[in-house]
This record gives C-alpha cells, structure tokens and sequence, in this order.
C-alpha cells in the first residue's frame, strides 16, 4: 500500500496530497493541509495515525510539484517539474534564448494557479 492505497504496479495518476484534484500539488494543496495541522482530518492525513502531523508533512513534501499532466519540461519523466529538470536543460543549452523561454514558460506553468 502506497498512501492508504493499493498499488497495482500501474501509473493509476492518483496522488492523495492532491487534494482539491487539479492535477497539482502546489501552495492551494498546501493550504488544506495547513489547515488540518495537528488536527483528526482522514482525508488530509497521509499515514495511518491519527493526527496530521510531521509524517504527514514529510509526505507532502516529497510530493512536492507533482503533476498529473506531463511537462515538455520535466526533463527526467519524474511528473515533477524542479530545479532537477533545469538542471538537466542548463546543461545542454547551446544559448538559444527561444529554448530557454520555452522550457522557463513550461517549468513555471507548473506553480501557476487561480
């Protein structure tokens, strides 16, 4: 079981921390559960204790920037676009400043919300 869930081994694009279901885990995600800290709340809660609480939190972190829908710029296919993927572009660039505006318009499409 990964997060209360069973895993069958498929990419079921579940992610509890996603919790309004927008395809994200950004800063709305994080206010829920910011909200829920230290509280009894099972559907913010990641582990199987009780209370949402630093486990929980650690959790959330790793989950951090995950995406439901795959970015031209998350270079290594980990549906989470960080600074591992601008890593990998920085390495590559030949200076084309067309590149660098499309992989900086898709890496911050990411963190964009309403």
């Amino acid at each position: 079981m990964i997060y209360k869930r069973i895993d069958i081994g498929a990419d079921e694009w579940a992610n509890p921390p996603d919790y309004n279901l927008d395809g994200f885990v950004n800063f709305i995600d994080y206010s829920m559960f910011a909200q829920a800290w230290l509280t009894e709340d099972s559907v913010i809660n990641l582990d199987e204790e009780l209370i949402v609480d630093e486990n929980d939190l650690f959790m959330f972190a790793e989950c951090w920037a995950w995406s439901a829908y795959r970015s031209k710029a998350d270079l290594n296919s980990d549906n989470i676009v960080n600074f591992r993927d601008f890593a990998m572009f920085s390495q590559t660039w030949d200076s084309s400043m067309s590149k660098l505006f499309e992989f900086c318009k898709d890496w911050l499409w990411v963190f964009t919300w309403d």
